[in-house]
């Protein structure tokens, strides 16, 4: 089998190619794409717990609690103990990052469109309901 015909090289390129275009488009707000993708969460979602959080956003304790340390230091998130349950924390927004989650959850139907436009729209669709179904 050559390289161009492995699926696990395409799945690279174009996971690559996703990557870069959404780097690009929130790179204005100052954060990593990783940040935005928690962010928009955190928009739709505030005030949950890292575990939950990391489950929505797909990423593994370690690098959300990297990725949140830097959030917390830039000022977006705040992480706040429970007043209930003193062991449990919750992951919140700041002003400034309810801010800059609103603006790229503004964003992300069109960067979604603009990143699909080579695709007619029932192949996206068809892409969508595939990338699902392998993660799933």
């Amino acid at each position: 089998m050559d390289i161009e015909s492995c699926i696990f090289f395409q799945l690279a390129n174009a996971g690559k190619a996703g990557t870069r275009y959404w780097r690009d488009r929130v790179a204005p707000f100052g954060v990593t794409s990783v940040q935005a993708l928690i962010l928009v969460s955190l928009t739709a979602r505030d005030q949950v717990t890292a575990k939950e959080l990391g489950q929505a956003v797909r990423l593994d304790s370690a690098t959300l609690t990297g990725t949140l340390d830097r959030m917390v230091k830039a000022g977006l998130l705040e992480r706040r103990t429970d007043a209930e349950d003193r062991r449990a924390i919750s992951i919140c927004l700041t002003p400034d990052g309810r801010k800059t989650g609103k603006d790229i959850s503004a964003i992300v139907a069109d960067a979604n469109r603009d990143f699909l436009k080579k695709l007619s729209p029932a192949e996206a669709l068809m892409l969508k309901e595939l990338l699902h179904k392998l993660h799933a």
